[in-house]
């Protein structure tokens, strides 16, 4: 794949088609664990485990495949000793049975309360005058390994941790814990609980996607139908003259080498005097355009961004119909769209 001048080629394949790469969720509640980037290297996305879906696309073609992501994370926050944590991680003997005072056996635990504030982390507490304990945490499909070792009881675990726990962990499957304990130089008989996560509304069902892609697919042939007949039912200015009206609008505005004229028009994002926005925005755009497309009511006209790094995305100009008015598309668009 050849990327370093205009859009990226499969020459390796011997085909003259664009290529990108791109990614979605795995799980039922829109987590991603990672992304890939347009030059298809995949980056974890902080300490989350679990599924991502990724797409390689050649012109028109998709092929898909599930990458999963498994996070073994091993700390010791609460600075036990080697002897001790040895103690803890031998195999399990006949020790004192261990009464946990919270949170019981089988408890759900919210993604969201609806306040908008992040829920808290379990706090594990014991009648017994621990000296030191171990926290073994795993869901079922093995996305997310936790050992600690802590000092104390209460066991609290850090926010960060039990966050990334519970995003890694699908609605359906439960989460596994086992907590030893050492008290009076003793250790205890490990006490083994089953937890669960609540998604609430960022839960989708495999039936309810299965819904949700298909009113998606129809909204999108109705939305395309009703585009190309508003097309077909309307004039529109010639392809060249639109064209020659977007490079205008780029010189216009300040956008390439050419001395800018007219009133400013801002983008949405853009701070600062007239001065400092011209000053960022010269020879920012690349005024030779990558191509065209008719939208309803617009000619939309690609340029290729001297500040986007991913050579599949492009600035885009919309030109009226009649030609009468310009703007820019204030996002970055996947030039595969364009003629």
């Amino acid at each position: 794949m050849q990327t370093s001048h205009g859009p990226p080629r499969c020459e390796r394949f011997g085909l003259d088609s664009e290529c990108w790469w791109g990614n979605g969720p795995g799980s039922s509640h829109g987590v991603t664990p990672g992304d890939v980037d347009f030059s298809g290297t995949y980056a974890l996305n902080g300490m989350l485990g679990g599924a991502t879906i990724v797409e390689a696309h050649v012109g028109v073609a998709i092929a898909r495949a599930t990458i999963r992501v498994h996070i073994v994370l091993v700390e010791n926050p609460g600075h036990v000793g080697s002897e001790l944590v040895a103690q803890l991680d031998a195999p399990p003997g006949r020790g004192r049975p261990l009464h946990l005072l919270s949170p019981p056996n089988g408890t759900v635990w919210p993604t969201d309360h609806g306040d908008g504030k992040p829920p808290p982390a379990p706090r594990l507490e014991t009648d017994a005058n621990v000296s030191a304990a171990h926290v073994h945490i795993e869901n079922e499909s093995k996305s997310f390994t936790y050992d600690g070792y802590f000092a104390s009881s209460p066991i609290t675990l850090d926010r960060d941790v039990w966050r990334a726990i519970r995003q890694s962990t699908e609605q359906t499957e439960a989460l596994e814990v086992r907590l030893t304990t050492i008290v009076d130089g003793a250790v205890t008989a490990p006490l083994e609980l089953r937890w669960r996560v609540d998604h609430g509304d960022f839960y989708q069902s495999p039936e309810a996607l299965a819904r949700r892609d298909e009113e998606d697919a129809r909204s999108k042939v109705e939305r395309e139908k009703r585009e190309q007949e508003w097309i077909r039912t309307h004039a529109y200015i010639p392809r060249d003259d639109a064209v020659a009206l977007a490079v205008r609008y780029l010189e216009e505005q300040g956008f390439t080498g050419a001395s800018p004229s007219g009133a400013v028009h801002y983008d949405i994002a853009e701070v600062g005097t007239e001065a400092e926005v011209l000053a960022r925005r010269r020879g920012s755009i690349d005024p030779n355009p990558l191509g065209t497309l008719k939208k309803a009511g617009w000619w939309w006209v690609a340029f290729r961004s001297r500040t986007q790094t991913n050579p599949c995305r492009v600035r885009v100009i919309a030109v009226s119909a009649d030609g009468s008015r310009k703007r820019m598309i204030h996002q970055d668009l996947a030039l595969a769209s364009f003629d």
